[in-house]
């Protein structure tokens, strides 16, 4: 089957947003990687922010996303929801975040191949808001605040992993 340049361009954006959020991508440990085995503990402990607000803040801008390729209008704020405090309340803003994307990829994948090089979300291109979302994404994975407190993600981890592609 020969691919359209639309849908192999709706593919491409897909297949960045799923490497960076749920396996490993040509720089890095994926969101949901760098998720794994992370206590209450290291989750609440704050530098500029916690890993539990980081969380919450992606999951705020992947459901602002969502929104935009369906036709909302959400507000634009800075969203630095405050960390919970148990093992159950953190599974549960790791589910949501998890959810969240899989609402992306469900929103994406609606959009008709054709369209969706043209599609605008306000006044970015479709694609733009999902690749700027995604970069925005990586950088929460890779805040260099936070090496020493989660030590599976230190440099020498985003080395091998970039050594890997």
């Amino acid at each position: 089957m020969v691919r359209t340049k639309p849908a192999a361009m709706r593919d491409d954006v897909l297949w960045f947003l799923d490497t960076t959020f749920g396996s490993w991508n040509w720089a890095h440990k994926a969101v949901r990687d760098a998720l794994k085995g992370l206590t209450p503990r290291e989750a609440a402990r704050a530098h500029s922010h916690s890993l539990w607000e980081q969380i919450g803040h992606i999951a705020h801008w992947k459901r602002y996303s969502v929104q935009r390729i369906r036709g909302g209008r959400p507000r634009a704020d800075q969203a630095w929801p405050a960390p919970g405090r148990t093992a159950r309340e953190l599974r549960q803003s790791i589910a949501v975040l998890t959810r969240l994307h899989d609402d992306l990829r469900t929103a994406v994948l609606d959009i008709r191949p054709e369209a969706f090089a043209q599609s605008r979300t306000g006044k970015h291109s479709l694609v733009r808001l999902l690749l700027s979302a995604t970069t925005h994404e990586s950088y929460h994975v890779l805040d260099p605040t936070h090496e020493e407190t989660l030590p599976r993600r230190t440099a020498s981890t985003v080395t091998s992993a970039s050594s890997r592609h």
